[in-house]
């Protein structure tokens, strides 16, 4: 199809791929979690970084999931 446009013999050029995901920046407490500390939240953000290794699919429907999880294992802290 390039060839029909351009006249030309046209290859795209290679998409680099890279094995480590970028780092994602830890995104602002939801207005549903403002009660948590600054320090309980960087330990969630901590916590699902490591669970998932892509903190964006994470954040999607899985963080109810995760939160879950977290404030089970740590459960006592709590009370």
């Amino acid at each position: 199809m390039a060839e029909e446009m351009f006249g030309e013999n046209v290859k795209p050029e290679p998409v680099e791929q890279t094995s480590e995901p970028k780092e994602v920046k830890k995104p602002k407490k939801h207005k549903i979690m403002t009660s948590l500390d600054d320090e309980v939240w960087d330990r969630l953000w901590s916590f699902i970084k490591k669970k998932y290794r892509s903190p964006w699919r994470a954040l999607s429907a899985t963080v109810r999931e995760a939160l879950i999880e977290y404030l089970e294992r740590h459960e006592s802290e709590y009370q």
